[in-house]
């Protein structure tokens, strides 16, 4: 495969291709509440195949104007990146391992650097995303109790008593989270917004 002729093929490809990968997600995240390994892998070789044999133009990856590859080395990087940002969530059961498996797929196609700021872009849309959630559901005045309950046990180290079978509100599928804030980041980033966070 090799997209050395135009820059603009090659960012076709490597956005349709990630559009596939993330509504097959989606569509498992909703029906079945899991993501396949085999798919996240696919989606992780995609990744580290388009970036290291793409062009490497100006080498600002696939959501800017000036798109480019980013060399297999940065989209390892990223993979890596996409893995390690959430784990913290993942260990406080905040979210599973497919969500967290599939940020590493997601880092292989953006890099490092992207992947942080795609990150900090899903975090504030997966909280908005809740917070609608629980209105809907109505299980705002459980949220907030919990919160209250967690917070009192941190500033005056008593023992959280929580039983998981009365005080639990429903974990929302992460998956839509990730695709909203995959939107939102890339149009920004499309139309010239600058990254968040650049090192």
């Amino acid at each position: 495969m090799d997209f050395s002729s135009n820059l603009f093929d090659w960012q076709l490809i490597s956005l349709f291709l990630l559009v596939i990968f993330m509504a097959k997600a989606l569509i498992g995240d909703i029906r079945d509440h899991r993501i396949s390994n085999q798919q996240i892998i696919w989606m992780l070789c995609a990744g580290v195949v388009l970036n290291g044999l793409g062009p490497s133009g100006d080498g600002e990856g696939m959501l800017t104007s000036h798109p480019g590859a980013l060399g297999t080395r940065l989209s390892l990087a990223g993979a890596f990146m996409g893995l390690v940002l959430l784990l913290p969530l993942y260990r406080l059961r905040a979210l599973g391992g497919g969500d967290v498996k599939l940020m590493g797929a997601l880092g292989s196609f953006f890099g490092p650097v992207e992947i942080v700021n795609l990150t900090l872009s899903i975090l504030i849309t997966g909280g908005c995303l809740a917070v609608v959630r629980l209105f809907w559901i109505d299980k705002t005045r459980l949220a907030l109790a919990n919160i209250a309950g967690l917070l009192t046990c941190v500033t005056t180290s008593k023992d959280l008593h929580f039983d998981p079978s009365t005080q639990s509100v429903e974990r929302m599928p992460f998956v839509p989270a990730i695709a909203l804030g995959n939107l939102v980041y890339g149009l920004w980033r499309w139309h010239g917004g600058a990254q968040f966070i650049h090192f």
